[in-house]
């Protein structure tokens, strides 16, 4: 199964907000600041959620990535569905770092778990072992 890397930044995003809305919903739009080449990719995959100054904390089950939009925030009806009601607010009232960051994909999620793991463990997809948190995203291979 394809996996990747990418990291929460917790002053952003709150991953509790995101689990709780995906109890009641089937989908998570989670957005990210870098370009995925999406076809290269197998789908479902699995997320690696590092949460910065930390390790990884959540694995996430992806079913697909798709452009980013304003409207996933801002059409009524898509953005009840796709995002947690605390991330609707954040957008709509301009919190820093909410409209101001320039958001590229979504990261279509349908489930997130506890994952506690040693982001330093992990292997890099082209060999080697993650050295640094990723800024961007790692392709990674999933732990034996």
């Amino acid at each position: 199964m394809d996996a990747i890397l990418f990291s929460a930044d917790p002053e952003i995003v709150i991953v509790d907000e995101a689990i709780k809305h995906l109890d009641t919903h089937q989908e998570l739009y989670w957005e990210v600041g870098t370009r995925i080449i999406r076809d290269k990719f197998i789908f479902p995959i699995v997320g690696y959620i590092h949460v910065k100054g930390r390790q990884v904390e959540y694995k996430a089950k992806i079913i697909d990535i798709v452009d980013f939009s304003p409207a996933h925030y801002e059409d009524d009806k898509l953005s009840r569905e796709v995002k947690p009601d605390s991330w609707i607010r954040a957008w709509r009232e301009n919190w820093p770092e909410a409209k101001a960051h320039n958001w590229k994909h979504a990261l279509v999620m349908t489930s997130i778990e506890l994952f506690s793991y040693n982001t330093y463990k992990l292997e890099k997809y082209t060999g080697g072992m993650v050295c640094h948190p990723p800024q961007n995203y790692i392709r990674v291979l999933p732990p034996k």
